[in-house]
């Protein structure tokens, strides 16, 4: 409880070490802030105790100059310094430093040796030498770069689910205002759920080819790609591409699950209809010449012998088998989510009021709402000292009273996994929450057997009811963080610990195949926001789409549960 700004001034100096890191300063500079921080993480008492007093004691590796920037934090409770060095960090490639395989140090040699400053000038350099030894990167290091730069760009050329999802919600409403229009759908990457998007794909019934085709073109737009009485397609302001499809009645429910895809599982489809006699395309089912009248997806699939399979099943990944032996799951939906287990507020680096975030759960009917804040270590999200959290305990309880009988909140933390395994509050502190959310936001580059035995050991702690986004990825910008996923999820199904699928956008983290990974190995999911804003909160529908296409159903999930059973789940020790 008396250590709070240690933490916090170890984390400010590692962060100057990155930057002087970056731009090439003293080795021994860099190794001074290294070890200082080192120095102030392992003290037995407050930093700020000791320098209350007037002849404070020696702290080892802090000299002088450390010394007085733990005094400018102590009053100011920010350090200068640390602004002025992220102002001379070059932007542009910088914000290169999560590619996988480069970091600052590689990118300032880089800078140095070869005055690469572009992400071009970068590819150049690594896809044409496969060795750069004069900057000590050889072939396995180069491989990871250009690995990681695939990644990258990868998430550059397509749009993350989160993007895509409300514009195709927002193109449809307005096609539906189009006269003549007598249905609209999602089709393609975006009804399936994938976590990111090439272009988008809306399928309209109508009669009026013509004059639709007409409005659709009218529809605001950055250019007309392709235009025509069955398709038009439109460049939009975001550079996405939307193709929209127009069809007839008597082909809307064929054309609806042909460009629905995925292209395996449609091909699969067509095996099956050929067995059968039948000839499957977009325009409809066939029996030789004549057209098998289906009105939905559900009748083509029954006419092939098989259940209905939902948009998110259709990969080829297991799911025509599990529908021929009556073991297709019936997968959870948006509707069964009974409360969100992990939010920020303002505390730490959230954008509402305690109150705001229990007043918008109430408005999305949930059972329960979680405060989780950050903890102390999480500088830059302002994490909760012990004073500062038991400060918001006492709110919450206060706010409990309130809502009593509407909703039921639950007190809690989104408590950091240090590089050593141990929890950023003790099991003292631990011990007072409703709930604790375990994750990690440093360390990264450690091997894959040091991340697995930090987080295997926050599942052995017994208040730890969750692990945040496991891997770490941010999609498109920072590849996931080594795991044994596996081993993971068996320790997680042994100590009574949920994994996250985290519905932020740009994390969907556990994906698809992770999450139906740790149902297979009996683990607990719990799909939740990590809502930072009031729009955050309406991110629980990708994270219920990540579930879908990981098979995971109602039965499997943490947050469908009813309070009585969750408060049961929560008492693991």
């Amino acid at each position: 409880m008396k250590f709070q700004d240690n933490e916090k001034i170890a984390s400010i100096f590692e962060t100057i070490a990155d930057a002087l890191e970056f731009l090439n300063e003293n080795a021994f500079k860099i190794r001074a802030y290294r070890n200082a921080a080192e120095s102030i993480r392992n003290l037995n008492e407050s930093i700020t105790e000791i320098y209350s007093k007037p002849n404070p004691k020696k702290i080892e590796g802090v000299g002088k100059d450390l010394e007085q920037k733990i005094k400018e934090y102590i009053q100011t409770q920010k350090v200068a310094y640390l602004d002025e060095l992220l102002e001379k960090v070059p932007y542009t490639l910088f914000r290169l430093k999560d590619i996988r395989g480069l970091g600052p140090r590689t990118l300032y040699k880089m800078f140095e040796k070869y005055r690469v400053r572009t992400l071009e000038d970068i590819k150049k350099l690594v896809f044409e030498n496969d060795e750069l030894k004069d900057i000590s990167l050889l072939e396995k290091s180069i491989k990871k770069i250009r690995e990681g730069i695939q990644l990258y760009e990868e998430g550059q050329s397509r749009f993350p689910l989160g993007v895509a999802y409300p514009i195709a919600k927002d193109l449809v409403d307005r096609v539906y205002k189009i006269d003549n229009v007598k249905k609209v759908e999602i089709a393609g990457s975006v009804r399936r759920g994938k976590e990111t998007v090439g272009d988008l794909d809306i399928l309209i019934c109508t009669k009026d080819f013509n004059s639709v085709s007409k409005a659709l073109a009218n529809l605001e737009h950055k250019q007309i790609i392709a235009m025509g009485d069955t398709k038009v397609s439109l460049l939009l302001s975001n550079n996405m591409q939307v193709d929209f499809r127009l069809v007839n009645e008597d082909s809307f429910a064929s054309a609806l699950q042909y460009f629905s895809g995925s292209k395996e599982h449609n091909v699969r489809l067509r095996d099956i209809a050929i067995k059968k006699g039948f000839k499957l395309n977009e325009y409809g089912l066939f029996e030789k010449d004549k057209k098998i009248e289906t009105k939905t997806e559900e009748d083509i699939y029954n006419a092939l012998g098989l259940c209905y399979i939902k948009p998110t099943l259709r990969e080829n990944k297991g799911e025509i088998e599990a529908c021929l032996a009556n073991k297709l799951p019936n997968v959870v939906e948006l509707g069964d989510i009974k409360g969100d287990l992990h939010v920020h507020t303002n505390y730490s680096d959230g954008l509402m009021s305690l109150e705001e975030v229990i007043q918008e759960a109430i408005k999305r009917n949930y059972d329960y709402i979680a405060i989780t804040d950050h903890s102390v270590s999480s500088y830059v999200a302002n994490g909760l000292s012990v004073e500062r959290l038991y400060d918001q305990l006492n709110e919450i309880d206060k706010l409990k009273d309130k809502y009593k009988g509407k909703i039921h909140i639950l007190a809690g933390s989104e408590v950091d996994i240090k590089q050593n395994g141990e929890l950023d509050f003790n099991d003292n502190v631990l011990k007072d929450l409703d709930i604790v959310i375990a994750s990690i936001h440093q360390g990264f580059a450690n091997s894959k057997e040091i991340n697995t035995k930090r987080i295997i050991s926050a599942i052995e702690n017994p208040y730890v009811n969750i692990i945040a986004h496991p891997t770490g990825r941010l999609i498109g910008q920072r590849a996931p963080y080594e795991i044994d996923i596996q081993k993971i999820a068996e320790y997680a199904a042994k100590h009574k610990t949920a994994l996250e699928i985290n519905s932020f956008y740009l994390r969907l983290d556990l994906n698809d195949e992770h999450a139906r990974l740790a149902k297979n190995a009996g683990a607990k999911i719990c799909i939740n926001t990590d809502t930072h804003t009031k729009e955050n909160l309406d991110y629980m529908i990708y994270g219920v789409l990540t579930a879908q296409r990981g098979w995971i159903e109602k039965s499997d999930c943490l947050n469908t549960l009813n309070y009585s059973q969750l408060k049961q789940f929560l008492k693991k020790h």
